[in-house]
């Protein structure tokens, strides 16, 4: 869809209001696809690299660290 071009978005939701099938299809398929791309493990590995990046160790002391909570520790 090019940028600008309101026309193209509004033919675009006409369509997949005439055809809740290929909504439903379309909504699962992105659905699956962020489930997939953003889970808690990726995100951590993410920002493991950013941190790295910036020269932080992963064993570097933390001098601000809050109190975990002992509820999330049990469940992780």
């Amino acid at each position: 869809m090019p940028p600008g071009k309101p026309g193209y978005l509004a033919d675009a939701l006409q369509r997949l209001q005439a055809d809740p099938e290929l909504a439903a299809r379309l909504g699962a398929r992105a659905r699956a696809t962020i489930a997939a791309r953003y889970t808690v493990e990726r995100s951590l590995e993410r920002l493991e690299q950013i941190y790295a990046g910036l020269g932080v160790r992963r064993d570097a002391p933390r001098p601000f660290a809050m109190p975990r909570n002992k509820k999330l520790q049990e469940t992780s």
